[in-house]
């Protein structure tokens, strides 16, 4: 058995923070999955998948003792025409996601929260599309746990 890698180009063109605490960011990349095709099992094929991401966050740049202002705001939309062929229709996503980092403690832990929406698929020619609603929680933890005490 043999593996083949499949390669990506990832661009980055825009991305740009200011002072007011606002971050705007784009990605294009192109993953080349037209590199795994050959005769298997699959009931459709692989193809190029080009992939756009966007998004924005806010994070208030000034007294930053209260609590809700230590907060970071995100936002974003997602869109790729996928990597798969079916019927000669081309299984795409697209969606949007926000979220928000709360601090919880002096030390920098953090929970992070976001929810997803995106669709996939198609209607046409038999296929299906499919709605997902994803809601994630996430930690950051920023701790001195191996910090060996020093005594002098």
């Amino acid at each position: 058995m043999y593996r083949r890698k499949v390669s990506s180009i990832v661009f980055r063109w825009l991305g740009k923070e200011w002072n007011s605490g606002w971050t705007v960011a784009a990605d294009l990349s192109l993953s080349q999955w037209s590199a795994l095709n050959d005769n298997s099992t699959l009931k459709g094929t692989f193809s190029d998948a080009l992939s756009l991401q966007a998004g924005i966050a806010y994070s208030y740049p000034k007294n930053k003792f209260r609590h809700i202002n230590q907060m970071k705001w995100r936002a974003g939309i997602f869109w790729t025409d996928g990597y798969l062929s079916i019927n000669e229709h081309r299984i795409g996503e697209k969606g949007i996601t926000a979220g928000l980092s709360i601090p919880f403690s002096a030390t920098g832990n953090v929970l992070h929260l976001s929810y997803q929406y995106s669709l996939k698929g198609t209607n046409s020619n038999g296929l299906i599309r499919e709605q997902y609603h994803t809601i994630k929680i996430g930690f950051s933890m920023i701790e001195r746990w191996f910090f060996k005490e020093q005594f002098y």
